[in-house]
């Protein structure tokens, strides 16, 4: 490394001028990089969270969504608003209440529904966008909604939270490297012997930063995370490699004529020194690579780069720095203020054998301390209170009792040889009917019946209307049945239903009546030729009308399950055979109980 020295040494001005050179191509560099704001990229295909957002975006355009808030609008308003955030780019659908309900009045509807989507004044709107949550796109739209309904909508969900910390990310960087930088040049003003050499160091771990960064254009993009965390991190690394060369210098510079000859063994020895702890750190670093998450690899390979950037620097440019600076240095020396250490060296290796047995007992204490830490995983967690979004989410956890709304798929549920129970809830709006209509074409392109079954007449009416319009052109024929049809036309369905002709039925529980066959062993409505479908609940009201829906709904399938275990065509037949001496209530508990087991 001599020859290595002597080449920095002599051409120290030239040194400074390449770095100059590369500083403004590393400038031009950083501004190319793209900064990625999606961490789903990072997630492994196979993982299913991946699976289904690549389906809900490249099959149905809705792979991101917000929910909003809006406070003290006319619902013809709140219209007219769902037009204007449509038109927006990467918005897929924009769905309120009103998109349901029509012209009937709120005030018409029950008190547990009224509150849960209109309350206090304050209305939800649900968006849907044709890009994943995180994707340029998708925060490229969220921006755009907030511009065109200037404050009237607050948003929520994960795409509106994302684009916060965006804004706070960019916002921040710049004040944060900022304090590290005031910070270390105190530190280093205190345990150095002069005021300038802490500017040299710091400009020259800030060149280094500057390539490392700069050099990122080659990677294409890297995650907001490593742009956060990369400054600072690369500055407390390689800071120390810096001081070694500093204080290697100053040891040697009695020891040679001239400052050039000191300088060079001083590059010589650091470079012996460092490459061992530079090598280690940058192996640390680049094992983060072999993480599935991949955003290991995006840190780790920045981090290890910037290591190896910041070793160059160091035995280049600030050997260079510190030569073309000498006078300088040597006018701003001052006296050592840090007391001198040697009464603490001599105590810790005198009492060597105590300490380490001290540090031994500490360590069983503080890894259970340490397993007692909670990790949090909820991004909202690690944001300021006051922003948009967060104060949204707290927002629709308070008034609407929405904490985290999920998109479920249920595709693979339908293609398997399985019977699905599944549980789909959601606010009025979120998209539940939509999946049961998209469930019961998926069995009618198998070549299955499907039956709707809703709480009310009007409902059933209304579901019955609007799959018509969505399934037109599509040869699909779909008959309402309800307490209302009159029997003339209920045998007509009967029939049309054990023929196959029909493919989908709506209506109240008057579909599940004696006169519709189904399937003992499944519950589903009869097909001729292909054999069974499935029966879907719709919207469970708690006490509405003359029954408690909900009860019902869990009782159908409770007592067919005890039909189909016991092999009785009834549950009368299963509780009279298991009532004696029982009562009937614990009769119908004994028989539920053995077709769980069965």
């Amino acid at each position: 490394m001599k020859k290595f020295g002597k080449f920095v040494c002599k051409n120290k001005n030239l040194v400074v001028l390449v770095s100059a050179v590369l500083l403004i191509f590393s400038f031009i560099g950083m501004n190319l990089t793209k900064v990625n704001y999606d961490i789903l990229v990072y997630l492994p295909d196979e993982i299913e969270t991946i699976q289904g957002q690549n389906e809900l975006t490249d099959n149905f355009k809705m792979g991101g969504y917000s929910i909003a808030i809006i406070d003290n609008m006319k619902s013809k308003d709140i219209l007219e608003l769902e037009n204007d955030i449509k038109n927006v780019d990467g918005v897929s659908k924009v769905v309120s209440v009103y998109d349901v309900i029509g012209n009937i009045p709120i005030s018409m509807f029950p008190n547990e529904i009224q509150e849960r989507i209109h309350k206090n004044n304050s209305d939800l709107l649900l968006i849907t966008f044709t890009d994943s949550t995180s994707s340029e796109k998708t925060i490229d739209a969220v921006r755009e909604i907030r511009n065109i309904t200037d404050g009237k909508v607050k948003q929520g969900g994960m795409s509106s939270m994302v684009l916060d910390t965006m804004n706070l990310s960019e916002k921040e960087i710049t004040i944060y490297i900022a304090i590290a930088v005031v910070l270390c040049l105190i530190v280093l003003s205190v345990f150095l012997d002069s005021y300038i050499v802490p500017v040299l160091l710091l400009l020259n771990i800030g060149c280094a930063i500057v390539f490392n960064l700069g050099t990122n254009v080659f990677l294409g993009n890297i995650s907001y995370i490593t742009k956060a965390l990369v400054a600072v991190l690369q500055l407390g690394v390689t800071t120390d490699f810096s001081i070694f060369l500093y204080n290697s210098y100053e040891k040697k510079k009695n020891n040679y004529k001239s400052r050039e000859d000191a300088m060079i063994d001083a590059i010589s020895e650091t470079f012996k020194s460092v490459t061992g702890s530079s090598l280690t750190t940058i192996v640390g670093f680049l094992a983060l690579c072999a993480m599935q998450l991949t955003l290991g690899s995006d840190l780790g390979i920045v981090m290890a780069k910037g290591v190896l950037i910041g070793v160059i620097v160091v035995l280049t440019l600030f050997p260079s720095l510190i030569l073309m600076f000498n006078k300088l240095i040597e006018k701003t020396k001052h006296k050592e203020l840090v007391p001198n250490f040697n009464n603490l060296n001599k105590f810790i290796i005198k009492h060597k054998n105590a300490i380490f047995i001290i540090f031994i007992i500490l360590v069983i204490p503080l890894y259970l301390a340490n397993s007692k830490v909670d990790v949090y995983y909820k991004l909202d967690s690690s944001l300021p209170s006051t922003l948009e979004s967060v104060k949204t989410n707290e927002e629709l956890k308070d008034k609407f009792n929405i904490v985290s709304p999920e998109i479920i798929m249920i595709n693979k549920d339908l293609k398997s040889n399985k019977r699905m129970n599944r549980l789909l809830e959601g606010d009025v709006g979120s998209g539940k009917t939509i999946v049961a209509l998209i469930s019961m074409y998926a069995l009618y392109l198998s070549g299955y019946q499907s039956a709707l079954m809703v709480p009310t007449e009007v409902l059933a009416n209304q579901h019955y209307e609007n799959f018509k319009n969505l399934l037109e052109g599509y040869n699909i024929e779909i008959a309402l049945l309800t307490g209302s049809t009159k029997k003339s036309e209920k045998n007509k369905i009967y029939d049309r239903l054990k023929s196959g002709k029909i493919n989908m039925v709506i209506g109240t529980h008057a579909i599940i009546e004696d006169d519709i066959k189904y399937d003992k062993e499944r519950g589903v409505v009869y097909h001729p030729k292909k054999g069974w479908g499935t029966i879907m609940f719709e919207d469970q009201f708690p006490s509405l009308g003359d029954y408690d829906f909900n009860d019902f709904v869990a009782n159908y399938q409770v007592l067919f399950e005890v039909s189909k275990a016991k092999e009785k065509e009834t549950v009368e037949e299963v509780v009279e055979e298991a009532a004696a001496p029982l009562t009937k209530e614990e009769a119908l508990d004994k028989a539920i109980a053995e077709a769980e087991a069965k």
